[in-house]
């Protein structure tokens, strides 16, 4: 009875645990509230770009990837408003999602 690590089905739970850890030394490495609305609203953005890239092939996995780092991120941050970063994120995230799919913004496939 040993620990089953099988990295080729397990890939999407280490993904969300090391971005969860990311995003939580991220917020201890930023000592400013102004930074941390910066970072909340740019990573909102990119979210909103791997939502509309995905909104076709979404699958839970990426999800539950970007939620890691939100969740982190949220869970270090000690001098600014988590209400007001979860409004910047989602408004971030609004607002590349339309930018993208008005074709505002066009994004390249790599």
């Amino acid at each position: 009875m040993g620990i089953n690590l099988n990295t080729s089905q397990r890939w999407a739970e280490y993904w969300t645990l090391f971005l969860l850890l990311i995003g939580f030394l991220l917020t201890l490495w930023v000592d400013s509230p102004q930074t941390s609305y910066v970072v909340a609203v740019a990573f909102g953005l990119l979210l909103g770009r791997m939502l509309w890239q995905y909104k076709q092939r979404m699958r839970g996995s990426i999800i539950t990837i970007l939620l890691g780092f939100i969740m982190g991120f949220l869970l270090g941050v000690q001098v600014a408003d988590r209400k007001l970063l979860i409004i910047l994120l989602v408004a971030g995230m609004l607002i590349s999602y339309y930018a993208h799919d008005r074709k505002l913004i066009q994004g390249t496939a790599y």
